[in-house]
């Protein structure tokens, strides 16, 4: 998705999912053995990532399994992202392209809660972690942060969904961080201007002045959008459908991850 353009519809479901994020359903306790393992489709730090198939409801989902924690770091973080989950309110994220995925109908669904932390509106936190390219100025210079993070990183976003890249760049991590604190980059010919201000709104090195979500609804870079209608999701058509032939079908997948086996993963510990 990063590799092309993407309509101005597509950015705005981006911006509607980063901001409207679904309760979970509540149990009392899911294990392993409450899915049906059917593929491996990615794999990360904390373990492999399966498409599993729930047993009670028949739904198709996405699901992490992560090794026993070795380090009390490594467990902390494992409690907060089960706490989170159950309870979504206002989570931040680690947004990025590979954290961005499609369901069958074209709709935007976010993964990977590994980082969130859950902050409430008005406070700050001080956790540094994330991907360095997605890192806001506040965060880089390690100074407490609050939600705007989030805002600064759904720029970064769409502007690599929009034009193929990261803002920021450089020869070193370096020079990298010097650019993502100066909060300069270069608005490649053929953006529109309102294209352009957005961006320019949400990669503004104070967190005080970066633009809200409902600043970007407002935009006139969305005005023939539809927010109510893409958030209902009763009528609304995507502007593009992954061609697969069913809910299993992992052909969208990388098969260096697909042919992975779905063996030696923890099979009693809860999720």
């Amino acid at each position: 998705m990063a590799s092309k353009r993407a309509p101005s519809n597509m950015v705005a479901s981006l911006a509607t999912e980063v901001n409207q994020m679904s309760i979970i359903t509540e149990r009392s306790y899911v294990g392993l053995d409450d899915f049906e393992k059917l593929k491996v489709v990615g794999k990360g730090a904390f373990g492999k990532v399966y498409q599993v198939r729930d047993k009670c409801t028949g739904e198709i989902l996405a699901m992490k399994v992560a090794e026993r924690p070795r380090r009390e770091i490594d467990k902390t973080h494992l409690k907060e992202e089960q706490r989170i989950l159950e309870t979504v309110k206002s989570p931040f994220l680690d947004l990025k392209a590979n954290n961005v995925l499609l369901d069958r109908r074209g709709n935007i669904k976010l993964t990977d809660f590994g980082l969130s932390k859950r902050v409430e509106r008005g406070t700050k936190t001080s956790t540094f972690c994330g991907t360095f390219e997605c890192m806001a100025p506040e965060m880089i210079k390690k100074q407490p942060y609050e939600h705007s993070l989030d805002h600064w990183a759904l720029g970064i976003l769409m502007y690599d969904m929009l034009t193929g890249g990261p803002p920021f760049v450089g020869d070193s991590r370096a020079e990298q961080a010097d650019r993502i604190v100066t909060g300069v980059f270069d608005a490649p010919r053929g953006l529109s201007k309102n294209c352009v201000n957005i961006l320019r709104g949400l990669l503004t090195t104070d967190p005080n002045e970066r633009w809200s979500f409902a600043e970007i609804k407002s935009s006139p870079f969305f005005a023939l959008y539809n927010w109510d209608l893409a958030a209902s999701r009763d009528f609304y058509e995507p502007p593009f459908q992954p061609k697969i032939e069913n809910d299993e079908d992992t052909s969208q997948f990388e098969s260096i991850f697909t042919e992975m086996s779905i063996e030696n993963s923890p099979r009693k510990n809860g999720i």
